[in-house]
């Protein structure tokens, strides 16, 4: 349509034009040899069909950048077509995955150094269930070891009677391990984490989690490390990775990791109906560490699935005392690396902040048999026995989990309206309740720590 005015749809426009007439036109053998580069995978679950690129030099790098952009252009013409089919609804970048608490307590529960008046009353996250998919669990840590042994399987294995990890889903790790200092034990201990150094009798450690009482539904994502030595996560279907933990009543579950992009991707989509469907469930996931990346107050990056709706997507603030370096201004100010909105589509996020920014918890070592607190305090991005700190949107995410935790055990033991417990006023809070509380409870923020500026 040539009356189009608006400079972004004729930009749009000549950017398809070229780019179908380029890939129409590929010389050679162009478009054959870009079908047999990608692959095809059809996920009957969700009627989604993902075309993945291989993302390797070895397979590029002896053709010449004219053939290589031929090649591309030949890609594109192809989603153009399939974007005209009747019978799809949506076509759009699918981004690979990566991996995105004494001070925390406290820090949530009165913002007073050490007073834990949620504890003082018996809310810790007491038969509470807390779903969490990440790079896997180092289970004999003694703040998940449990003495009458590991529950390990598919969804439809689980044991509320364990201490701590009351399922584990392990997916296609068949070793059931995290890695060495793995970011799955670390976010895990953030949520819940409970020292047992006998695996039997609770005592608190220096790396105690939020919500301490709570339990643990985990979903295991990755099985192996790339060429540059991060964990590769790989997803099931958007419906088995939520219903971890549902047999067991996890009606929350933790994502510290995402893909890159802002936009509303395919998975938010699958993510969004599942929260509408079920609307007991709460998605909290990590927004993101591009905030200062190239610059300082790096807008628009944001990445999903915390771009998706009903979820609450998670910015990392400051921590305190022993957990900030040197010159960090505290916990009123955002991480200068957490990500920030808006969303392509021009919503705002995150939706809350919480500290990341160092956190203390579990350490994985998978060599070691019931590794504990070391001895002393780890300091900022320090490992010390079973514990370790380090920082992150990843480490915020599961900061606001284990607050959700204590929320719906408050609702569900009947302490509202009166602020006492009452047998009388049990009630089971959606998702949208417990995400209206943690937003509107929260403070405001000063600024930004840009390392001296704010």
């Amino acid at each position: 349509d040539n009356n189009y005015t608006d400079p972004s749809i004729i930009t749009a426009k000549h950017f398809w034009t070229n780019a179908v007439n380029k890939g129409m036109n590929a010389a050679g053998s162009a478009c054959k040899d870009a079908v047999k580069m990608v692959d095809f995978v059809f996920d009957s679950s969700s009627s989604m069909v993902t075309i993945s690129i291989p993302n390797s030099f070895d397979i590029f790098k002896q053709f010449d950048p004219n053939y290589i952009n031929s090649i591309l252009n030949c890609g594109i013409s192809v989603i153009f077509g399939l974007s005209l089919i009747d019978e799809v609804c949506y076509v759009g970048v699918n981004t690979p995955v990566e991996a995105s608490n004494a001070q925390p307590q406290w820090l949530i529960q009165s913002g007073i150094e050490n007073e834990r008046p949620w504890f003082d009353v018996g809310i810790d996250g007491k038969n509470q269930v807390v779903a969490c998919s990440d790079t896997g669990i180092d289970l004999d840590n003694c703040y998940f070891w449990d003495k009458s042994g590991d529950v390990l399987g598919s969804h439809e294995r689980f044991d509320l009677t364990r201490r701590k990890v009351v399922e584990y889903n392990s997916f296609e790790d068949t070793d059931n391990l995290d890695f060495e200092m793995g970011h799955g034990t670390h976010v895990a201990g953030i949520i819940a984490g409970k020292r047992a150094v006998d695996g039997i009798d609770e005592t608190t450690g220096y790396a105690e989690g939020v919500a301490p009482g709570a339990k643990i539904a985990f979903f295991d994502l990755a099985k192996e490390k790339d060429m540059w030595g991060n964990a590769k996560f790989s997803l099931p279907s958007t419906e088995a990775l939520l219903n971890t933990g549902n047999d067991a009543g996890a009606k929350l579950h933790s994502a510290s990791w995402g893909g890159s992009g802002n936009n509303y991707a395919p998975r938010c989509v699958e993510i969004d109906t599942h929260s509408y469907d079920n609307d007991d469930f709460l998605l909290i996931v990590a927004a993101g560490n591009d905030g200062n990346n190239p610059n300082d107050n790096n807008f628009n990056s944001i990445r999903w699935p915390a771009s998706c709706k009903n979820i609450i997507a998670v910015g990392s603030g400051q921590s305190f005392g022993d957990d900030l370096k040197k010159g960090m201004l505290g916990p009123n100010y955002l991480a200068s690396s957490s990500s920030k909105g808006e969303t392509y589509d021009k919503r705002t996020k995150p939706d809350i902040i919480a500290p990341g920014n160092y956190i203390v918890s579990a350490a994985a070592r998978p060599g070691e048999v019931g590794e504990c607190d070391g001895a002393k305090y780890p300091g900022p991005n320090e490992d010390v026995g079973g514990t370790r700190s380090t920082t992150g949107t990843s480490m915020a995410a599961p900061t606001v989990s284990g607050t959700a935790a204590m929320i719906r055990q408050y609702f569900e033991e009947g302490w509202y309206p009166t602020g006492k417990k009452d047998p009388n006023n049990v009630m089971i809070p959606s998702g949208a309740l417990v995400k209206a509380v943690l937003l509107n409870g929260a403070q405001y923020m000063i600024g930004v720590d840009n390392g001296g500026s704010v």
